[in-house]
């Protein structure tokens, strides 16, 4: 029992430090780092922006280290009062080449609230940031990987409600 209880245990301690070892380095907090990878959820739109989660597949900027999961937010303009920039039509699946400015996951403490830094680790995202200006382009219209189709399917279904209910106060809740 006390072997079984021991080997749980170390288990459960050698997956955590493969969590936590693949973390963005301090160093690289605030630097351009080029990567190229996979639009990984349904982006969501927002008034001046899109989110989306974008598995890593390659890091350009030398000796750079990103981690393999990481939430982005693409913005449309920096301030309220600017004019928004035309944000590209992200889907799910696509791989892209950008260039993002990331920090390591932060989240306010707030006893009995959502704790934002859990909600990134349980989901595998190791650091958060944002698509740099000029230089993104599209490698390719569709990555074939499962999780990626899922993705996708997701995606179409969203629409079709959106298209469906779109003046519906409920379609919110519905998508």
């Amino acid at each position: 029992a006390a072997g079984c209880i021991a080997g749980g245990f170390l288990w459960a301690a050698w997956f955590a430090q493969i969590r936590l070892s693949d973390a963005l380095p301090v160093e690289w907090e605030g630097e351009n780092i080029e990567v190229v990878g996979v639009v990984a959820s349904m982006p969501q739109p927002y008034e001046r922006s899109v989110r989306f989660e974008f598995e890593v597949e390659r890091v350009l900027t030398p000796d750079a280290a990103v981690p393999a999961h990481i939430a982005l937010s693409w913005w449309g303009a920096a301030a309220r009062d600017q004019p928004p920039l035309p944000l590209p039509a992200l889907r799910a699946g696509e791989r892209w080449q950008l260039t993002v400015r990331l920090r390591r996951p932060h989240g306010t403490l707030n006893p009995h609230g959502f704790d934002y830094e859990a909600w990134l680790l349980e989901r595998g995202i190791r650091a958060t940031g944002y698509v740099r200006p000029g230089g993104s382009q599209r490698v390719a219209a569709l990555v074939m990987r499962p999780q990626y189709l899922v993705e996708r399917m997701r995606e179409a279904v969203r629409a079709r409600i959106q298209s469906a209910l779109a003046d519906a106060p409920y379609a919110g809740v519905l998508t």
